[in-house]
């Protein structure tokens, strides 16, 4: 079966350094929610990902979802711009509703790519480095091409 960004993406978050942090996310919607994408960033940096805010059992409250991905994309921001210096300006426009309502998987994708991206960059990012390279060559490709379009 050809690697897609999605399988790509599913398989790098359901690799061993993420094992403490959340279970095996088993499709790209089960994303939507926000938890497992803020909780791989907090594994990277808790002082700017602190679970304590997060609605953890959204399930199809898409307003809970919605708050959830909004904390997420801010702290992001807000992550690249003081721990990394880099900005994201296209964080602010990615249509975080429609991933909170319908898991819109090009919204949702563009979402994961800068949590990946700042996990590589992160003081961390050997572990996530080697994450990614322990996948095959088919999901390596495609999580570059995923990094890359954030």
């Amino acid at each position: 079966m050809a690697a897609t960004p999605e399988s790509s993406l599913l398989s790098f978050l359901s690799s061993p350094v993420f094992s403490s942090s959340f279970p095996p996310p088993p499709t790209l919607s089960s994303l939507s929610d926000g938890v497992a994408l803020f909780k791989a960033m907090s594994s990277a940096s808790p002082d700017h990902f602190s679970e304590a805010s997060l609605a953890l059992n959204a399930a199809d409250n898409w307003p809970l979802k919605l708050s959830n991905l909004k904390k997420l994309a801010k702290n992001l921001g807000e992550y690249f711009s003081s721990a990394l210096s880099l900005s994201a300006p296209a964080l602010s426009s990615i249509d975080l509703t429609s991933v909170a309502k319908r898991g819109a998987r090009g919204p949702l994708l563009e979402l994961s790519g800068y949590v990946v991206a700042a996990l590589i960059s992160s003081a961390e990012k050997a572990s996530y480095i080697k994450a990614i390279m322990e996948l095959e060559g088919g999901e390596q490709a495609e999580m570059k091409a995923v990094i890359e379009a954030a």
